[in-house]
C-alpha cells in the first residue's frame, strides 16, 4: 500500500514538473528514508534534495533524529528544507 502511495506521488510530481519545464528524476526505494535518501542522492549525483519540514524546533529535531535533521547533516548535496506556510 504504502509503495503504490509513494508511485502515484511521484506519478503527480512528474507531472507538475513536466508542465512546468523543470526535470526531475523521481525514483521510489524502500528502507529506511535518511540512509536512502542520503545513498540515492550519492548515487545518482543529485544537485539538490528537497525535503519538508515538520514544524518541530532544531532542538526538538536534532533530539528525535528526524529524517530532515539526518539527510540535512549528511546529504552529499544541498539540502533545501520547506517550511509550510504559517496562516
Amino acid at each position: 500500500m504504502e509503495e503504490a502511495d509513494a508511485r502515484r506521488l511521484a506519478n503527480e510530481i512528474q507531472a507538475e514538473a513536466d508542465e512546468h519545464g523543470v526535470t526531475v528524476t523521481t525514483k521510489v526505494v524502500t528502507g529506511h528514508p535518511a540512509q536512502e535518501l542520503v545513498r540515492v542522492a550519492k548515487d545518482t549525483g543529485a544537485d539538490l534534495i528537497v525535503l519538508g519540514h515538520s514544524g518541530h524546533s532544531a532542538i526538538w529535531g536534532t533530539f528525535l533524529g528526524t529524517v530532515t535533521e539526518r539527510v540535512s547533516r549528511h546529504a552529499p548535496c544541498s539540502v533545501l528544507i520547506v517550511r509550510q506556510p504559517t496562516t
